[in-house]
């Protein structure tokens, strides 16, 4: 199987590749901003490194083709969310999972809820969640 990792950089990314390295033998495309300086790829022969952004298809056609799934890591931008679901519809690649941002409508109440604004509420990413 091949897994496509779109915001590669990020924590929960890190993560989830972490994890896909120890408990599968899948392969592994991580794509992200500057991806050369922030990723490594610690099996050639399963992981691949491609530098990109949603805004450049040529690169997202890079790092989808073949995908068996898509994990997208970050939704902000409405613009390279939908180049992402282009270039999976062209590809044939039909399985996404997504991630965004946690209470983005104050819907997280209690000592959690208010912990998590404290954290990423005033982060430009959670402004443009809460601006829609």
């Amino acid at each position: 199987m091949k897994i496509a990792i779109l915001g590669a950089a990020g924590q929960i990314s890190r993560m989830l590749t972490e994890n896909l390295r120890k408990e599968t033998d899948h392969e592994i495309v991580m794509f992200a901003r500057n991806a050369g300086q922030r990723l490594d790829a610690l099996n050639s022969d399963r992981e691949k490194i491609i530098d990109g952004d949603f805004n450049d298809t040529d690169a997202l056609r890079q790092a989808i083709d073949g995908a068996d799934i898509v994990y997208l890591n970050e939704m902000a931008d409405d613009t390279g969310t939908e180049n992402i679901i282009k270039v999976m519809e062209e590809s044939g690649t039909s399985r996404l999972i997504a991630a965004s941002v946690l209470d983005i409508y104050d819907d997280v109440s209690g000592v959690f809820g208010r912990w998590n604004d404290s954290i990423i509420g005033s982060l430009p990413v959670m402004q443009v969640h809460k601006e829609k």
